[in-house]
């Protein structure tokens, strides 16, 4: 037997939906940014390079998703 359903069950699984898409962006630009650094320290330029233009996808992702208004309705917007 099941106990009672929560209202907002719906609004949980949508948070928890739009948190793992933001965080993905970040893990992205972070783990990018990271790995062009050390790439560039290890003399891996052309690597280095590819890290780096990650980096510029993943922040253009962000920012227009942001100016598109995903980002500043939230989880119930």
């Amino acid at each position: 037997m099941t106990g009672p359903r929560r209202r907002d069950a719906g609004s949980g699984l949508a948070l928890r939906a739009w948190c793992l898409d933001q965080g993905a962006y970040w893990l992205l630009y972070v783990v990018s940014v990271a790995a062009a650094v050390v790439h560039w320290r290890a003399g891996n330029e052309a690597l280095a390079v590819l890290c780096a233009l990650a980096v510029v996808l993943a922040v253009r992702s962000i920012m227009s998703a942001h100016r598109s208004g995903q980002g500043r309705a939230g989880p119930t917007g």
